[in-house]
């Protein structure tokens, strides 16, 4: 199922995103950057970059993460959600940061596989044949997660939340 919204709400939604992220660190901030005339970036910053792929801080010294949503022109005013995706990397050297774990979804698929629901890969850097593994959150509820702009954004906050607690806040090296 299409997540739509329209252009007004596609317009606050770099303080949904910002507000989504805070508890992971309470001075992020988001974004909003066209990549052609029918397709908008939204995505978490800490720094005045306008680059997506930067990483931001979180309240782990030894993580970074990523986050962004691509949004393309569904109809004249009306955005359909593409993709959302959420990276972790821990710290390998004092500027190099290594990609560990990753949640994203990838709503653009139109066949039934595991990419096209919220799912999570995890990275190791001996065995790259896990890093294809999807891991899926919402194979039962895949339908009532993406009826509705405020549903999938409860249940990305929840995911999200999940991630902090039991991944950020618990990684030690």
């Amino acid at each position: 199922m299409a997540i739509l919204i329209e252009e007004r709400a596609l317009s606050g939604r770099p303080n949904k995103v910002r507000k989504n992220l805070s508890f992971i660190n309470p001075r992020i901030s988001a974004d909003r950057k066209m990549q052609q005339s029918k397709s908008v970036i939204i995505y978490a910053k800490d720094s005045v970059v306008s680059d997506y792929r930067e990483l931001f801080k979180t309240n782990n010294d030894h993580i970074k993460a990523n986050y962004y949503e691509i949004w393309n022109l569904h109809s004249p005013n009306t955005w359909e959600l593409q993709k959302l995706y959420f990276q972790i990397k821990m710290r390998k050297d004092i500027n190099d940061y290594m990609e560990i774990m990753s949640f994203h979804i990838d709503l653009d698929i139109t066949n039934e596989c595991y990419k096209k629901y919220p799912h999570i890969h995890v990275k190791h850097p001996k065995y790259e044949c896990i890093s294809n593994a999807h891991i899926s959150l919402n194979l039962n509820d895949y339908l009532e997660i993406t009826n509705s702009i405020e549903v999938f954004d409860k249940n990305i906050l929840k995911v999200l939340g999940m991630i902090e607690q039991e991944f950020i806040m618990k990684f030690t090296l």
